[in-house]
């Protein structure tokens, strides 16, 4: 395995330790339940309270992430992602040193290799696709941002990963033998050590790695802790989220199968949506919305939003489908609720295409 040399990273990193001023911005999870994730051993920062004892990954460079691994106890609920943050700062505490950051997650299990490449679970979501924004940071310590909005729901370990996309400041990506002043933080300086399988750096001329373990050309040792050490400065807040089922019951129109998703965490002011494909355009759709399930037969399925609770009237639009999403109200946990469209279609003998019913159920 080839890589960069890094050779004086060592002095460098020595260099980079420092205490963040106190005027950073402390991270903290916004709700009293959500579950704190991270593999630091700095402080939980509430708030008002700055990570002390961190240091600056000087060499970390414009195109690489960092990356870390957490793992899901057995049997926990879905978690919904509210809440990413990352240190960056500087050596000498200056606070106006700003950088460009995407924020990647990843969910599954990853497979580590003893000094040789990550096989890194499947992307589930990317901020620069999926969002078509950034996260722009300052020097000033831990910064947070809001994932809430893009209703991410986990149901298996996770990667939170960092990409430096434009370091502002340094805009020229310097040797690792000189590094940037202001970079992405580790607890260095409280933990001279690294955890194997925990925290994860995509190297640009050699993909993911495990820096506890992947060992640079020409060396012996891997380069965490030969040539910087500590846990990277990556945190994550999650939420109990309920789950959706698909129970069946549809019917096949003029299209194909009448098809509907669901998708969320059912959390109280979460939007959920709920889309409709293949169906009929311009056809009239009745929404059914019950809170309990006695399932019948009819129009040739299976209607499980029976007794209906609720009924609404859409169109469906010139490419045959809807898309919908309300805050979701205060419910118990555990209510369990069915949606299921009835659509108009003259092509069938009912004159009506049954979706597929899809049960909610809040966390």
């Amino acid at each position: 395995m080839r890589a960069r040399s890094y050779c004086s990273l060592l002095s460098v990193a020595a260099a980079a330790l420092l205490a963040l001023p106190n005027t950073a911005q402390a991270q903290a999870c916004p709700g009293p339940s959500d579950t704190f994730w991270k593999n630091d051993v700095l402080v939980d920062d509430p708030v008002g309270i700055v990570p002390v004892g961190a240091a600056v990954l000087t060499p970390f460079c414009q195109g690489e992430a960092a990356g870390s691994y957490f793992e899901l106890a057995p049997g926990s609920k879905p978690q919904y992602l509210k809440q990413v943050s990352m240190g960056f700062g500087d050596i000498q505490n200056a606070g106006t040193f700003q950088a460009v950051l995407n924020i990647e997650i990843y969910e599954g299990t990853p497979t580590f290799n003893p000094g040789f490449n990550v096989i890194m679970p499947p992307k589930v979501f990317d901020l620069a696709i999926d969002g078509g924004t950034s996260m722009n940071v300052t020097s000033s310590g831990m910064q947070s941002f809001d994932l809430s909005p893009y209703n991410i729901v986990l149901e298996d370990d996770f990667i939170v990963a960092f990409r430096l996309v434009q370091n502002v400041s340094f805009s020229i990506c310097q040797p690792a033998t000189i590094g940037h002043d202001a970079n992405m933080l580790t607890d260095a300086a409280a933990n001279l050590t690294c955890v194997s399988g925990k925290n994860l750096l995509d190297e640009r001329d050699n993909g993911w790695v495990d820096p506890a373990d992947w060992l640079f050309d020409g060396f012996i040792s891997p380069i965490c802790p030969t040539f910087y050490a500590g846990n990277f400065l990556i945190r994550a807040c999650t939420e109990d989220a309920g789950t959706w089922v698909d129970e069946g019951g549809g019917t096949s129109g003029a299209f194909g199968p009448v098809t509907l998703t669901g998708s969320g965490p059912l959390t109280l002011g979460s939007l959920n949506p709920v889309t409709l494909t293949n169906a009929t355009p311009g056809a009239i759709m009745l929404s059914w919305i019950s809170f309990t399930s006695t399932p019948v037969n009819f129009f040739g399925g299976t209607i499980y939003a029976n007794p209906f609770n609720v009924q609404l009237i859409f169109i469906a639009n010139a490419g045959g489908g809807f898309s919908g999403a309300a805050p979701w109200p205060a419910l118990p946990p555990g209510t369990e609720v069915w949606f299921q469209f009835l659509v108009e279609d003259n092509t069938v003998i009912f004159g009506i295409t049954l979706s597929n019913a899809m049960k909610a159920t809040t966390p």
